[in-house]
């Protein structure tokens, strides 16, 4: 199963080295089709940032320019998708400089943190813009019945107050899986595991106990800016707690089977109980100081097999 895995992604790979003017086409097919509600942009940016790590630097610039086009074209407004397409070289550009997973995300996240301050000192009324965008859903909850009056306030007001955040995060979170799929792409042609083991072992630095601070602000000053931060931080801190328990059910298990079935549990859980979002919180928030995988590590270094 996994030669023949390798052998495909190999020979995906064959066909965006040697075929570039095809590789910018599939880019600019994938975009359009995003356009039409298909979740397939990743695929155009993740063709872009393994370009520009295989140093077809040239061709990464027009497979970003052809994933940009159908919105041009079309006058589709996604501005978050934009974003996220124009920010794949800068964020390449600081893997292969640190060459750290890591540090990437660090430096994203540091980025994140003020461009959401920033955003708030230029825009003090964001969360009255926010609640303006609400409108129609303000409406429909009290139509729909289901909610009181109260009820729906204190939705759209949540809304309202995190919006900010959530959504940095989401583009966060974007980059980072772009980052990761482009690199563990080039990693099955190698038939490397390198990448794949960095996130599974992804360990946050001193910045993990500053977030900590940062999150706890909300319960103390009852700014806008403070509620944006705790809802950026906590996306952040779920995701990294998500990628602990990862982590570990590989040091106990060591195959990709049961790593699998931990992906799709969690996942699951992630989605349906508040109790593993918390859960995946305190691992997350607490890791700086317990290194919970190395716990469970095995005496031989973590190398990929399957049974």
């Amino acid at each position: 199963m996994t030669n023949e895995r390798n052998k495909f992604f190999a020979y995906l790979a064959t066909r965006v080295d040697e075929k570039p003017l095809q590789a910018i086409l599939a880019c600019f097919v994938f975009s359009l089709l995003s356009l039409y509600r298909l979740p397939v942009l990743w695929i155009s940016m993740v063709i872009s940032a393994y370009s520009f790590y295989k140093n077809y630097t040239l061709t990464a610039f027009f497979q970003i320019g052809a994933t940009l086009l159908p919105f041009l074209i079309l006058s589709m407004p996604d501005f978050m998708s934009v974003l996220s397409i124009l920010l794949i070289i800068p964020m390449c550009m600081i893997q292969s400089k640190f060459k750290s997973f890591n540090i990437t995300l660090e430096i994203q996240i540091i980025i994140a943190i003020f461009v959401i301050i920033l955003l708030h000192i230029l825009f003090p009324n964001l969360k009255e813009w926010w609640t303006g965008q609400f409108s129609a859903l303000y409406d429909a909850l009290l139509k729909d019945g289901m909610y009181t009056k109260e009820q729906v306030e204190a939705i759209v007001n949540t809304l309202s107050s995190t919006s900010t955040g959530l959504i940095t995060f989401s583009l966060v979170l974007n980059l980072f899986l772009v980052n990761f799929l482009s690199l563990a792409w080039i990693d099955t042609t190698l038939s490397k595991t390198e990448h794949i083991d960095d996130i599974l072992f992804l360990k946050l630095g001193i910045i993990s106990p500053i977030m900590l601070i940062l999150f706890s602000l909300q319960f103390f000053l009852v700014y806008n800016w403070t509620y944006d931060i705790a809802a950026f931080i906590g996306g952040v801190m779920i995701m990294y707690g998500f990628l602990i328990i990862m982590g570990i059910a590989w040091q106990v298990f060591q195959t990709h089977a049961w790593l699998l079935i931990t992906f799709f549990v969690l996942s699951f859980l992630m989605f349906t109980s508040f109790v593993m979002k918390y859960f995946m919180l305190l691992l997350a928030f607490t890791d700086y100081f317990a290194n919970w995988r190395t716990i469970f590590e095995s005496r031989n270094q973590p190398n990929s097999k399957d049974k």
